[in-house]
């Protein structure tokens, strides 16, 4: 994490970056570490979550944008702890918005394993085009 916070600290110096308009997105690992970035002192301002760790409340309170998840349906390990962290979002009255593919799992987006799922990963690409649109 000081790794990636020290990038922001370098973008957020450089002339040709609006800190207003700084978004992440991960994968896995890089998927919670994009969620970590909201939570932090840097102020991103739209992070997109790929199927990383579940988060806790603590983190959800420290959020200071909106976050976007996917996730596989049948990777339970994340989904299921889902609905519980979108409910805190909501009780916090922060932003999280979130798709869940029912019959994918983990790895949905990963086209070169042998779970990808190309629906799955074409309308979660759509919507992560247009995340960042409406929140920066």
């Amino acid at each position: 994490m000081s790794d990636l916070n020290a990038s922001l600290d370098y973008l957020n110096e450089h002339p040709n970056v609006n800190e207003d308009k700084r978004a992440s997105i991960g994968f896995c690992r890089g998927g919670a570490r994009s969620f970590l970035l909201a939570t932090g002192p840097n102020e991103l301002k739209a992070p997109i979550v790929f199927y990383g760790a579940a988060s806790t409340n603590e983190q959800l309170a420290k959020t200071r944008a909106p976050v976007f998840g996917v996730d596989g349906g049948t990777d339970t390990r994340i989904a299921s702890k889902v609905p519980e962290a979108d409910a805190e979002t909501k009780r916090l009255k922060k932003v999280h918005e979130y798709k869940i593919y029912p019959g994918a799992g983990r790895a949905v987006f990963n086209d070169a394993g042998d779970r990808y799922n190309a629906e799955a990963a074409q309308d979660a690409w759509q919507r992560t085009l247009v995340f960042p649109k409406k929140n920066l």
